[in-house]
């Protein structure tokens, strides 16, 4: 099978996160959505949402530096550092799409 290049879409997706967009993020997942990180794992895309919205409300600066993008299949693999105030966090996402280009995992993995 055949996918689309979803790296401009992943990208448009870390725009959003850094800009603490929730209305444009809810655009991205699909209703089944499944975020897990070293702190959380949730299901559906309200739980999702909140997971996020509730990260957004406890750092004053948020921003995403995409060091490098890979895709295989229906996967991207990115390589980001997550500026959150004054802390840089390294992390590994691999965000899964499913129909319509919507989002319907993400597991992020913190370096050091």
């Amino acid at each position: 099978m055949k996918y689309k290049n979803l790296t401009d879409h992943a990208k448009n997706y870390f725009i959003a996160w850094s800009n603490k967009n929730i209305e444009k993020l809810a655009s991205f997942f699909a209703d089944e959505v499944r975020l897990q990180d070293w702190n959380l794992l949730c299901h559906g895309k309200n739980d999702v949402l909140d997971a996020n919205a509730s990260i957004f409300e406890s750092v004053e600066n948020l921003d995403v530096r995409v060091k490098s993008l890979s895709q295989v299949n229906n996967r991207i693999f990115a390589e980001i550092v997550v500026v959150a105030n004054d802390d840089e966090i390294p992390v590994v996402d691999i965000i899964e799409f499913g129909d319509q280009e919507k989002i319907t995992s993400i597991t992020a993995y913190r370096g050091n």
